[in-house]
């Protein structure tokens, strides 16, 4: 047996809102607290290219017309591809979470390996 207290029972006073209004919920209305959860095999994520391109569209939401609107650009955006991927690796380069990805992992690595993220640039 659980027991359901109101939301409203955790609501704290805020001094920006007047004492006579209650706060109501940011979420819509239409929002579901809960949603059902889509599950993915983690392991067939790195393994299974169709596992993989299924969970990404899915959780980015991408949808046939946002593959529409690439196709459509990319003659706009090829000559700028090579800048936007230094770009895109200067940023990721800017944050140690994002940067360890490029750390050499042991096994399968041939030539020198980088033993400090700080050492580690892009050249």
């Amino acid at each position: 047996n659980s027991v359901l207290i109101a939301p409203t029972a955790f609501i704290m006073s805020c001094p920006f809102t007047p004492e006579d209004e209650v706060p109501t919920s940011s979420f819509p209305e239409e929002t579901v607290l809960n949603p059902p959860m889509t599950h993915y095999d983690r392991e067939s994520l790195f393994t299974s290219l169709t596992e993989r391109v299924s969970y990404l569209t899915t959780f980015l939401q991408f949808t046939e017309s946002d593959a529409d609107t690439l196709n459509e650009a990319a003659l706009l955006l090829e000559p700028h591809v090579p800048d936007l991927v230094d770009h895109v690796y200067e940023h990721l380069f800017k944050f140690s979470v994002t940067k360890e990805v490029f750390m050499p992992r042991a096994g399968g690595h041939e030539g020198p390996m980088v033993a400090d993220i700080n050492n580690l640039t892009l050249d």
